[in-house]
């Protein structure tokens, strides 16, 4: 732009000079950002024009390098929030673009089973504690559904080897943010006990040679019962084997 000065003086002469100047003007864009569910994370600002400067705004952060910056939806929850985007040139001169986000409300979700322990050969059971029952879909290893009539989700333990399994539990809301929860469930070996080392017959008050049992799958026996007096049972973790010992005091025959 041109800028001429005009003097005149007190006996009508007049004079002038010209000079010019440049005026800077940036234009700042900014594109708005598809709406976000609440859960999403942190998610990278980008679309500011021209590239370069700062990005402000409820729940905008610097990444500490100046250049990157990134919008937390669970810092600021569901709603309409403002970005704003500020460009500055190299000649100081700054412009700024500011957009509207929106966050969508994402679903409260809480899933706990009913039992944590199941044995290998136990039947099925049915998962249905999810917080919004059947509108969620249940997963991971040994279950199965929907069912085709009941719409029910179940978990096989026959279905999987023995361990510790977790499953999850994910809903969707009508603005199609989704949310989980999981829970663990153990899958115990079936307990077995193998034929006896031997089938005594003794006198009464005599000592008893160990009878012993090996095992799989056990961790402890129940007190046991139909022994003569004088008799009883342990159990040895470290070597998965129930041992009979003891002296026998009364006589009889003994199924234990």
């Amino acid at each position: 732009h041109t800028i001429t000065y005009m003097y005149t003086d007190g006996n009508g002469c007049t004079n002038s000079d010209m000079d010019e100047v440049e005026v800077f003007a940036p234009e700042a864009t900014l594109t708005t950002p598809a709406p976000v569910c609440e859960n999403a994370g942190d998610q990278v600002l980008g679309g500011g024009m021209p590239t370069g400067v700062e990005y402000t705004g409820d729940g905008v952060m610097d990444k500490e390098n100046g250049l990157s910056y990134t919008f937390d939806p669970a810092d600021v929850g569901d709603g309409i929030h403002e970005i704003t985007y500020t460009f500055t040139d190299e000649n100081g001169c700054s412009d700024a673009a500011t957009v509207m986000i929106e966050v969508l409300e994402a679903p409260m979700v809480m899933f706990e089973l009913d039992e944590d322990e199941l044995c290998l050969d136990a039947d099925p059971v049915i998962l249905d504690t999810g917080s919004q029952g059947n509108n969620g879909v249940y997963s991971g290893s040994g279950v199965t559904g929907p069912d085709a009539v009941t719409g029910e989700y179940s978990f096989d333990p026959a279905s999987v080897s023995s361990g510790a399994y977790t499953i999850t539990y994910t809903f969707a809301n009508a603005s199609g943010c989704t949310n989980s929860a999981s829970d663990e469930i153990t899958v115990n070996p079936i307990n077995t006990a193998g034929p006896p080392s031997s089938s005594p017959t003794l006198c009464i008050n005599s000592p008893l040679t160990d009878i012993t049992h090996t095992t799989t799958g056990a961790t402890g026996i129940d007190p046991a019962i139909v022994l003569p007096m004088g008799v009883m049972a342990s159990f040895d973790a470290g070597t998965n084997t129930i041992t009979i010992s003891g002296t026998p005091s009364e006589s009889g025959t003994f199924n234990y």
